[in-house]
């Protein structure tokens, strides 16, 4: 039984790095959210302090139902407030709600996926997100400041969800690869 037990948390070690590693991947691509010659120690340990900081302060708030926008909301803005403890190391002295939005989201919607938790209120609001959606005009998800460009593609989700019971469920149907495997 103990080997069984190790397996499964190395199992479950490997898919939380995995997690995290396409999490960081995907909010920082294009952010620059880095100032110049910040080493990859100290990259290293902000990526630890924030993983930590949503898995034992935010994640607790997904587990049981499906939370209202409002906190959501509050829920990025205090990973962007928390970044600020990383201020030498970053552009802008804190990572902006468009970063923290992505971090949570796609943190979230992986969680999700693995049927963890109840469906996100949102999802990762990105480019590619709006280009399938056909909002216009396209609004640079790495400059959003605050709600309320984000808001507004969500809303125009909720307006065009159609069939769908939410609009996590939706943005996953609708969701591709630029390379598809088939």
């Amino acid at each position: 039984m103990t080997t069984q037990t190790n397996s499964n948390q190395l199992k479950f070690t490997f898919i939380n790095n995995e997690i995290w590693s396409l999490t960081f991947a995907g909010a920082f691509q294009r952010a620059n959210i880095y100032s110049s010659k910040v080493s990859d120690n100290e990259k290293n340990e902000f990526k630890v302090g924030l993983r930590k900081f949503v898995e034992e302060e935010l994640y607790a708030f997904y587990q049981k139902d499906t939370i209202h926008d409002d906190i959501h909301l509050e829920q990025i803005y205090k990973l962007s407030n928390y970044s600020k403890k990383y201020t030498s190391i970053l552009q802008g002295e804190q990572l902006n709600f468009g970063v923290s939005q992505k971090i949570v989201n796609l943190f979230l919607k992986y969680q999700w996926c693995l049927g963890k938790i109840p469906p996100p209120p949102h999802f990762p609001v990105d480019r590619r997100i709006q280009e399938i959606i056909k909002y216009k005009p396209i609004v640079s998800w790495t400059k959003f400041k605050d709600e309320t460009d984000y808001m507004k593609i969500i809303c125009f989700v909720r307006k065009n969800l159609g069939d769908h019971s939410n609009i996590a469920q939706y943005e996953l149907d609708h969701f591709e690869r630029r390379l598809k495997t088939t």
